[in-house]
Parts: structure tokens; sequence; C-alpha cells
């Protein structure tokens, strides 16, 4: 069983290592002169969303380390989530569900980190996953709804 948890637990570190968490992929400089309004309002929203995405994959990359295997994340994955909270704390989307999200992923992060320090290892997994089953399901429904904002992911 050990054998084919393993590659699924790589696969979550290979997504939360993908996209950088010190920044947003699509900085504000790089909607100048793409027009105001809904095209503005919307590559927000892309960026919104993509950073939303990010910090859930970075968070459930930690909490699958620690909830299936019940051992700490490496120091570099700490780093990295520790950078997801400063970026979810900048983070200030227009969209209601959006900051919605961004203050549920930021209270899941600030748990973990807190269940991490007491040593409850297991606990602080499984509940970094069930936040991220949570964030993600309501990141489907905010995409559903505003398909223009889906992020475009390169083949």
């Amino acid at each position: 069983m050990t054998a084919l948890r393993q590659p699924w637990v790589l696969c979550v570190l290979a997504l939360a290592g993908c996209g950088s968490t010190a920044h947003s992929v699509l900085p504000s400089s790089s909607h100048a002169g793409r027009g105001a309004g809904t095209s503005r309002a919307t590559a927000d929203a892309r960026t919104a969303y993509f950073d939303l995405a990010t910090a859930s994959a970075a968070l459930r990359g930690a909490a699958a380390v620690e909830g299936v295997d019940g051992r700490r994340p490496s120091s570099r994955a700490v780093a990295q989530l520790t950078g997801t909270a400063r970026l979810l704390q900048g983070l200030s989307p227009a969209d209601p569900l959006l900051r919605s999200i961004a203050d549920q992923l930021s209270a899941a992060i600030g748990a973990f980190m807190r269940a991490q320090a007491r040593d409850s290892l297991r606990q602080a997994g499984r509940a970094g996953l069930s936040a991220t089953d949570s964030v993600n399901r309501r990141l489907a429904r905010y995409i559903a709804g505003h398909p223009r904002a889906a992020p475009v992911i390169p083949e």
C-alpha cells in the first residue's frame, strides 16, 4: 500500500511546485494596455483564480505528506507554504467568491502551520486535505460560472 501512495504524494508535490507562490503569475503591469472594464476584470480574476489554485496545491502537497505518511514536509515545502500565506495576504480579488476563497485558504494555511508546530502531524495533514477539497470545489464552482476567467494553460 505504501508503494501505491508514494507516486500519488510525488504527483501532489510536483503540482505544489508548479508556479510560483512568491508573486502572481500575471503581474499587474502585464494588464496595462488591455483596455478597461471587462477584459481588465477578467484578467484580474484569472490571476486571482490561478494564485488561489496554486496556493491550494501548495497546502495540499504539504498536507499530503503529513496526512498520508505522518512525516513533516520538507523545509522547501514549508518555505513555499509561508510564501503562499504572504501572497494570500496581498491578494484582494474583486469577486466576493474569490475573496471568500482567499480568506478560507489563509485560515486553513494558518491552522495547518499551528497544528504542525504542535506536532499534530496527521491531524494537520487531514485537516489541510479537507480544506483543499473544499477550496477546490469552490474554485470549480467559480470557473463554471465565469468561464472567461479560466486560466489559459498551454498543452
